[in-house]
């Protein structure tokens, strides 16, 4: 299987720059979808597997990066 995240878009609070959403356009074996980030979305279904985007970098800003333990722009889960 081939994942590759093509684009990551978050949208910040103007004030307190937080990530307020972020949506990720993901290919999967040359399949694409969009996925909203976010713990409680669920997984849509691409190229015949189940996949979601649970944390995206941005939030590493504004926190403890340790905490996410997140090296990449995003995590994809399927």
């Amino acid at each position: 299987m081939d994942v590759k995240l093509l684009e990551l878009h978050e949208t910040r609070d103007p004030i307190r720059q937080a990530v307020r959403s972020a949506v990720v356009t993901v290919a999967v074996d040359g399949e694409q979808i969009r996925l909203e980030s976010g713990m409680y979305d669920l997984p849509q279904r691409v190229a015949g597997v189940q996949i979601d985007c649970a944390v995206t970098a941005g939030y590493n800003s504004n926190g403890t990066p340790a905490f996410w333990g997140l090296d990449k722009a995003a995590r994809l889960r399927s």
